[in-house]
């Protein structure tokens, strides 16, 4: 991620993340030792976890997987690591803070004779982004982020299927931002492999509070594009404990244009394990009839675009609701569960409900809840399978 930013032209945020991680990578590695030597199994995971996502955030993948195994051997086992893994995580921190010195010296001659400064002493920036980024970083480490989930119901519209996890981010009394601001501005500048992570240990603790409900997960194309994402997800679902089975992973087209045949392969590990692969926004991109050739999805999602305008003009609702019918055929000729997303109105239920979809989410059914909310739905509604 730095370096991507630095060849990117962002010089300026990547002296600010770097200072970020300068302050709060030794703090957090120094609370792991701290908790150690007080004998604290639960300040040591925690200190470990917050230490693993800003090293993901940051691309420091040794100081990342050195604190993902204390925090994996704190939680699942209840003990203490060793006082060697405490002392090499101490270590992995400074030279990680080492090669970001060189890093900067490399790429910045003309900054290389000044140390990077510390996030408090950062130069401010015009640039909101910066300051926005900086402050995501943040919250990823502290513990800021919450999920919501949005139920998918039958046809009939009656019954929960499954449900769809979305981040949101307490700002803590400042104006809130939504997903569609801070998702593109984490995958700009590397903070979405720590925030990615940090939403799925959200979603896989809720997990198992309900009772084998199948649970959608968005994931960003950059994370499908880092090599060890495979690696990363079965050590997650493996930690918490959750049966792979029950997670979808839900994807845009945009994952898979620049490397198919890699990407290809990937969905093929991760179906291997149980896990489900959806395709978000069908319709909309110029490769969806391909992608669903080529790609092994086991659900499809139609736009909310063409849902939304079966309650237009004549002419706009007869066109969309042919595509959405085209769809729904040849998902179901392909074995692939319909998904409809966006439903507001009746009259959209109802064309919906005639065109064969098996599942369908929107206001009309419920908003995005939080999880306690959602686990009284399931104990009214009841459930079954989407199929059929």
């Amino acid at each position: 991620p730095l370096i991507d930013g630095l060849q990117s032209g962002r010089a300026d945020f990547v002296r600010r993340v770097t200072g970020l991680y300068r302050q709060h990578g030794p703090q957090a590695a120094a609370d792991v030792a701290a908790g150690f030597a007080a004998g604290n199994a639960d300040a040591v995971a925690r200190a470990a976890h917050a230490l693993k996502s800003m090293s993901l955030n940051l691309g420091a993948k040794t100081v990342a997987a050195q604190a993902a195994g204390i925090e994996a051997a704190v939680r699942q086992d209840g003990a203490l690591p060793g006082e060697a893994d405490v002392a090499a995580l101490s270590q992995a921190v400074l030279e990680t803070l080492a090669a970001l010195d060189r890093l900067m010296a490399a790429t910045s001659p003309a900054t290389a004779s000044a140390p990077v400064p510390p996030a408090a002493s950062a130069p401010s920036s015009d640039d909101p982004d910066v300051a926005l980024a900086a402050e995501l970083q943040r919250a990823i480490s502290l513990g800021q982020l919450s999920v919501l989930y949005q139920p998918l119901f039958d046809r009939a519209g009656k019954s929960i299927v499954s449900c769809e996890a979305l981040v949101r981010w307490n700002r803590q009394g400042l104006p809130p931002v939504g997903p569609d601001r801070f998702i593109p501005l984490a995958e700009h500048s590397g903070l979405i492999h720590g925030l990615g992570a940090e939403v799925r240990r959200l979603v896989f603790e809720d997990m198992k509070r309900l009772g084998g409900l199948p649970v959608a997960v968005n994931v960003s194309p950059v994370e499908l594009a880092s090599t060890g994402f495979f690696e990363s997800l079965s050590q997650e679902t493996a930690l918490a404990g959750i049966d792979p089975g029950q997670l979808v992973i839900e994807v845009t087209e945009t994952a898979f244009l620049g490397e198919p045949e890699r990407v290809r392969e990937l969905f093929e590990r991760l179906r291997a394990t149980g896990i489900k692969l959806a395709l978000d926004d069908f319709g909309v991109g110029y490769s969806s009839m391909t992608a669903l050739r080529r790609f092994p999805f086991d659900k499809i999602k139609i736009d909310r675009e063409f849902v939304r305008a079966l309650d237009g003009e004549k002419h706009e609702a007869m066109e969309s609701l042919a595509i959405i019918q085209a769809i729904t055929g040849i998902g179901r000729a392909m074995g692939r569960e319909v998904v409809a997303e966006g439903v507001e109105t009746e009259a959209q239920h109802a064309k919906l409900r005639a065109s064969g979809v098996h599942a369908m989410q929107g206001w009309l059914f419920s908003k995005a809840v939080a999880l306690s909310e959602l686990e009284a739905m399931l104990g009214q509604s009841g459930r079954r399978s989407a199929a059929g």
